[in-house]
């Protein structure tokens, strides 16, 4: 994929799903994903208005996005690659991803856009990444201009925490009877 433009007529497969099992990365590469642990894909509007705001950035495999109790002042959509969450920083402990951000889903930023609280997990490379962010004051000035994107983004916000949370819960608990119940109460949100 050689561009940025998410519109109607060029836009990818992967863009119109919501979550799906499989995924494309970089330059056609299919990878399959496990649904549980992928983030939504953020709405079209969204998507072009922090490509408009933001910039684009590079990433190397395992290099921190944000690291866990940082300030996250910008939202982070992924282009190419993959970002993975984790509760404790891998570069300073052997630890693995609970959730994943593939192409076209949200980094960082949507947790804390709000409430501006540290960032309550730790957001790395898992392969080499091109993200596009945009500062969320910015982002925030623009949404309160256009009350129907407010609320589209609020409610995308809302279903990537959920996400996450059903990750989290997956690889915590994963063959529990416990968990199937949350997993499932939570699914309801997508």
């Amino acid at each position: 994929m050689n561009t940025l433009d998410a519109d109607d007529r060029h836009q990818p497969n992967y863009f119109r799903a919501n979550i799906s099992s499989e995924r494309t990365l970089g330059e056609g590469t299919i990878i399959s994903i496990d649904p549980r642990i992928a983030a939504p894909q953020i709405p079209k509007r969204l998507f072009n208005l922090v490509k408009e705001l933001g910039r684009e950035r590079t990433l190397h495999k395992d290099e921190l996005l944000y690291a866990k109790d940082s300030y996250v002042h910008k939202l982070a959509v992924v282009i190419d690659g993959i970002i993975g969450k984790a509760m404790l920083d891998p570069q300073t402990v052997n630890t693995e991803a609970y959730a994943i951000a593939t192409p076209f889903c949200l980094a960082s930023g949507y947790l804390n856009f709000f409430s501006e609280r540290p960032c309550g997990q730790a957001c790395f490379a898992m392969t080499p990444v091109r993200i596009v962010e945009c500062d969320t004051e910015d982002l925030k000035a623009e949404l309160m201009k256009d009350p129907e994107l407010f609320f589209e983004a609020a409610a995308h916000f809302e279903l990537c925490a959920a996400a996450d949370k059903v990750a989290l819960i997956g690889r915590i608990c994963p063959d529990t009877e416990k968990a199937k119940g949350l997993l499932s109460d939570l699914a309801q949100n997508f």
